[in-house]
């Protein structure tokens, strides 16, 4: 049995080669390999997970659209939760998403969040009233709301997400 097909019986994503010669030919294999990790349940490999962490930093060297669509793709995934880990343990989270991050500890109504403050503010956490999870879209919907209210509004990149997000090429 060849090394790829050992690879896929165990469920497991390996880089071809050395991985961060990978990631530094293409950035966006980076959120592409948390997406192919969630969207097939599969494991990434040590060395493919830690070139992963230790490049997350570069992701904003691809384009905001790019990102955008391999977020979406993550986050409507049947393991989007799966998915939003990765993205937070890797730092990919903190790279296109920093006012997640600053959410952080936020101190949130009991009626959306039992616990009262939200050290790690997972999309599974939060909860409407109605008892439902508020999911990964919701939840980065409540983002500008956030921001809104006061929450920290610095100038990132991730205002170029978000308009990119929001704004397809015909209306630009």
């Amino acid at each position: 049995m060849s090394a790829a097909r050992r690879n896929l019986a165990r469920k497991m994503l390996r880089a071809i080669g050395n991985p961060y010669d990978r990631f530094r030919e293409d950035r966006l294999r980076l959120l592409r390999a948390v997406r192919f990790g969630t969207t097939l349940g599969f494991d990434l490999d040590g060395a493919t997970w830690r070139a992963v962490c230790e490049n997350a930093q570069h992701i904003n060297e691809v384009s905001a659209e790019r990102i955008r669509e391999e977020l979406v793709k993550i986050f409507l995934s049947p393991r989007r939760v799966r998915g939003f880990d990765l993205l937070d343990e890797s730092g990919l989270l903190a790279a296109t998403l920093p006012e997640v991050e600053a959410l952080k500890g936020c101190e949130q109504p009991p009626q959306f969040h039992p616990r009262g403050r939200c050290l790690c503010p997972h999309p599974h956490h939060a909860r409407p009233a109605a008892g439902r999870g508020l999911g990964a879209a919701g939840f980065l919907c409540a983002i500008p709301r956030y921001r809104q209210a006061g929450g920290p509004s610095p100038w990132t990149r991730t205002g170029a997400f978000a308009s990119a997000a929001t704004t397809s090429s015909a209306q630009r």
